[in-house]
């Protein structure tokens, strides 16, 4: 496995993301990876900057809107404003996802 490629899997590990999800977020294939890393085929400098480019931006939205909890997981889901309605099955409380 070459250094640019084991660095890229040490900084995805870091951010608490899997390579492939910041490959698939960089719209590339995520089944790229498991070829990249064992050697099989490399990246071309466009995908690996795409991917690169990619993970810099989940770490940045991510740590600066959830103070650096990983984008893996479940949605983050937040209840909607009450402002002290009172429930019932008309009025059901809606919930955000944050993605």
């Amino acid at each position: 496995m070459s250094s640019a490629i084991s660095d890229f899997e040490r900084d995805c590990d870091g951010a608490g993301v899997t390579p492939a999800s910041v490959l698939r977020r960089a719209g590339l294939n995520p089944s790229n990876w498991p070829r990249w890393r064992s050697g099989e085929s490399s990246p071309t400098l466009r995908s690996f900057d795409a991917a690169r480019a990619a993970l810099e931006g989940l770490k940045r939205d991510f740590g600066s809107v959830h103070g650096g909890q990983s984008p893996e997981g479940p949605p983050l889901m937040a209840p909607a404003p009450d402002h002290g309605a009172e429930k019932s099955d008309a009025n059901i409380s809606r919930t955000e996802v944050v993605v």
